[in-house]
């Protein structure tokens, strides 16, 4: 009788130690997928980082050249209503005496213009 209470007891021991180690390893093998899954998101999150700012780049150079365009556009078109001011007042000049002076400041405007 008293090898069976005790071979009951090392049975019970044992499914005991079977199911307590199972757990750990099984708790184990759980934190290790966690592990891998946390480094894979963090290379995916880490990939979107540098894709947004190559994306933020690309679109601060495209303003920035869009900037100059306009800034470039705004100055022709000042410099040809200048131009079409200095033309009316050729016009009415001409009526006048001062025509002479004022076809001057256009040769002269003229000569600046092209050697920027």
């Amino acid at each position: 009788m008293n090898g069976g209470l005790i071979a009951t007891i090392v049975a019970i021991i044992s499914l005991l130690a079977t199911f307590l180690m199972g757990k750990k390893t099984g708790a184990i093998k759980e934190n290790e997928k966690l592990k891998l899954n946390l480094e894979a998101y963090t290379e995916k999150m880490e990939t979107r980082t540098k894709e947004a700012e190559v994306k933020g780049d690309a679109q601060e150079r495209k303003a920035d050249l869009a900037t100059k365009v306009a800034e470039t556009v705004a100055e022709k078109s000042t410099q040809e209503a200048s131009s079409i001011v200095s033309l009316s007042q050729m016009r009415e000049a001409l009526n006048n005496d001062n025509a002479f002076d004022i076809a001057r400041k256009q040769a002269e405007r003229a000569k600046e213009y092209t050697e920027e």
